[in-house]
């Protein structure tokens, strides 16, 4: 061999190998002969090298979803896979949770201890019962709550007798809560485990939160009054108004002619007469009404004033007397009654 041929050899080998390495098929395909053209591996299994002729099977506690890949994803927690070429994990059902990455048997899924629940599949974990519900078997996807009328202060409780009884004073509406609330003023319940509380009837009030007796419930005083039940105060007769007995749930007004100018007033004996030159058309008012122009009222307690007759005319308010009704003047003329004044004839 010449030293030519020699530098022939030597300059070419690399390029004809460097060929060679490019055809040969990338990692995740594979073909015949390991050179172009090359196929994807199907899903569910990998190639990690190059030149291959063949595909791996994804081994048991992984799987492979996407084709022409050089590897295998591992099951997560929570999953499991008993079969190799697969191209998904199983889950574990709900009731149950799994530890292992890259599990291979159902038997890796355990079931949710009592006092806890899991309500999806695939988890690694359990949901521990909240404070008010409570789980007593083991593998459930949910747990029970305590019943109206009671409340549970115990997260991850496996027994309803956690479950205790709202104190008198105190109710409870809802399911599954951590605590009862308290009776509001007005309010009372003599007896445990109960769902709502009674209310102070009309005509009285209830000042103690948390009460236990309707002995509680005091009776509205003299002057006041309460229209509903369930309250906390009474309310104070207003001017016009009275009221002499305890316990009502109204009071009673002023007739007309008469006003009141006391609130929480108890006796009828408040209320005052109008005097003359005033009235009153309305019960439980706190003032009278003065007589208008052209009016008059001598009396006391009246309901209405008296109109000054045709062809007069009174420019005075208030007035007491018909006497402050005047004639028309000379060429002047009022055919109408309650006038302040009369018309010049033309």
């Amino acid at each position: 061999m010449t030293s030519t041929t020699l530098y022939v050899l030597l300059f070419l080998l690399p390029l004809w190998h460097g060929a060679n390495a490019r055809d040969l098929c990338p990692p995740g395909t594979v073909s015949s002969t390991g050179a172009e053209p090359c196929r994807d591996c199907p899903a569910g299994s990998f190639q990690p090298d190059t030149g291959k002729k063949s595909c791996l099977v994804c081994p048991k506690g992984t799987y492979q979803s996407y084709g022409g890949r050089s590897s295998c994803y591992t099951c997560r927690q929570g999953d499991y896979q008993p079969e190799t070429g697969k191209t998904s994990c199983r889950e574990c059902p709900s009731g149950s949770f799994g530890r292992w990455e890259g599990a291979i048997s159902a038997g890796t899924c355990k079931k949710c201890a009592p006092g806890t629940y899991q309500n999806y599949s695939g988890r690694s974990s359990c949901y521990t019962c909240s404070q008010g519900d409570y789980q007593p078997k083991a593998g459930k996807r949910s747990c029970f709550e305590c019943p109206p009328g009671s409340y549970g202060s115990r997260a991850g409780a496996t027994s309803r007798t956690t479950c205790k009884k709202c104190a008198p004073g105190t109710y409870q509406n809802y399911s599954g809560r951590s605590s009862c609330y308290t009776c509001s003023q007005g309010d009372y319940q003599p007896k445990a485990g109960k769902r709502s509380c009674f209310e102070c009837p009309p005509g009285s009030y209830g000042r103690k939160a948390g009460a236990t007796s309707r002995a509680t419930c005091k009776k509205c005083a003299p002057g006041t009054y309460q229209n509903y039940s369930g309250r906390s105060s009474c309310y104070t007769c207003s001017q016009g108004d009275y009221q002499p007995n305890a316990g009502k749930r109204s009071c009673f007004e002023c007739p007309p002619g008469s006003y009141g100018k006391k609130a929480g007033a108890t006796s009828r004996a408040t209320c005052k007469k109008c005097a003359p030159g005033t009235y009153q058309n309305y019960s439980g008012r706190s003032s009278c009404y003065t007589c208008s122009q052209g009016d008059y009222q001598p009396n006391a307690g009246k309901r209405s004033c008296f109109e000054c007759p045709p062809e007069s005319y009174g420019d005075r308010a208030g007035a007491t007397s018909r006497a402050t009704c005047k004639k028309c003047p000379p060429g002047y003329r009022q055919p109408y009654s309650g006038r302040s004044s009369c018309n010049k004839v033309r």
